[in-house]
């Protein structure tokens, strides 16, 4: 008899690698759209899970953008149902969007998207809702984290980010695109994994398509969707999709999106290193009081101090590193940080002047006796 088809094969590979290290029984949150991408996620996971006896949990969110979004998501919930993974259907109308707006000062990664027009929003809002599920089923099974959270976004979906971020040219922090694993964004207390990200679109059109599983074409990921910018123009990942990537293969040949891939990858292990030599600087150059309880990657809002002589020896890239985790570490609003602020700050630890001043984001930086202060805004 022959066995399923290498993608399906492959996929459901990937997936029984990240279930290994699961506890037996442990649940497991999926976010599910309808879409070919999170379709194959469902069933890939639905026969991976077997191993250690995972709960699945799927999430479909209802955006209520469109007036058939509540039958679609609907119908998505009774294919979930049919697979044998349970389902529930999120409206965002019932969501408190102050709670996803608490947590935007702390989003350290993929941040400015995540702050643009109805899109973002639209995405906010499905965090929300998966980091609630993955809270309440982490509390009740009785572990001190949230369950873990799966996305299905893919190799095109990377290939996007870092053209994105190419655009936004806020260094290899953005071209790096989507980690594999990590915190969900927005919510860092939520941990995250994105299992496909080596299958493209159609790979995973082609994962349903063998399986006989039903998935629906998102519209706001076409030209003509819903979703337009305040100009009246398409999105621009949407453009990007059906507009740049489909150019750039035709002047620089196929295998645009699998290079992009590699160099979000290799930039993302780059980004590892400094961060962690950075971590090292952080150490040896805040002179507060209790540094050796912060952590860069646990930011607090609080007064960071920081030691101009000792920081300027180290190299720009570890500079600033430790700049942008004091500002964040002491409420500065993540999102509002741009280059020229890193750039002045940097020039401020430099320079031998005293009594200098900037105005940040939520927090103020001043330099006295070589010191640069961030201290928080009210």
């Amino acid at each position: 008899m022959a066995g399923p088809h290498p993608l399906v094969a492959a996929a459901r590979n990937a997936l029984r690698a990240e279930f290994s290290a699961f506890a037996i029984g442990a649940p497991v949150v999926l976010a599910v759209s309808g879409g070919a991408d999170s379709m194959a996620l469902a069933a890939s996971a639905q026969y991976a899970a077997r191993e250690n006896l995972l709960q699945l949990h799927s999430v479909v969110v209802d955006h209520g953008i469109r007036s058939e979004s509540a039958q679609e998501a609907a119908e998505v919930q009774q294919r979930l149902t049919q697979m044998g993974i349970r389902a529930q259907v999120i409206s965002l109308s019932q969501l408190d969007p102050a709670l996803g707006a608490a947590s935007l000062p702390t989003l350290q990664t993929e941040t400015a998207q995540y702050r643009e027009g109805p899109e973002g929003a639209a995405r906010r809002g499905r965090y929300q809702a998966l980091a609630q599920v993955a809270r309440e089923l982490g509390a009740r099974s009785g572990n001190t984290r949230p369950a873990v959270v799966l996305l299905g976004h893919n190799r095109n979906d990377q290939a996007e980010s870092v053209l994105l971020g190419l655009g936004r040219g806020s260094g290899g922090r953005s071209i790096a695109g989507m980690p594999r694993a990590g915190a969900l964004p927005i919510f860092p207390d939520v941990p995250m994994l994105r299992p496909l990200l080596d299958f493209t679109h159609s790979q995973l059109q082609t994962i349903c398509q063998e399986l006989a599983i039903t998935y629906v074409e998102d519209p706001s990921n076409h030209l003509d969707g819903p979703w337009r910018t305040a100009a009246g123009d398409p999105l621009r990942r949407a453009r990007i999709r059906h507009e740049v990537i489909p150019l750039l293969e035709d002047v620089l040949a196929e295998g645009v999106v699998e290079a992009l891939g590699r160099t979000a990858r290799i930039l993302q292990d780059d980004g590892a290193a400094l961060d962690a030599y950075a971590q090292q600087a952080w150490a040896q150059t805040v002179e507060t009081e209790d540094r050796m309880q912060q952590s860069p990657s646990v930011p607090e809002k609080r007064t960071i101090q920081i030691s101009c002589l000792k920081l300027e020896n180290y190299p720009r890239a570890i500079r600033t590193r430790v700049l942008r985790t004091a500002f964040l570490a002491s409420g500065g609003r993540g999102g509002e940080l741009v280059f020229w602020h890193l750039d002045r700050l940097d020039r401020l630890v430099r320079n031998r002047q005293n009594n200098l001043k900037i105005d940040l984001p939520g927090v103020c930086a001043v330099k006295n006796q070589h010191i640069l202060k961030f201290i928080p805004r009210s």
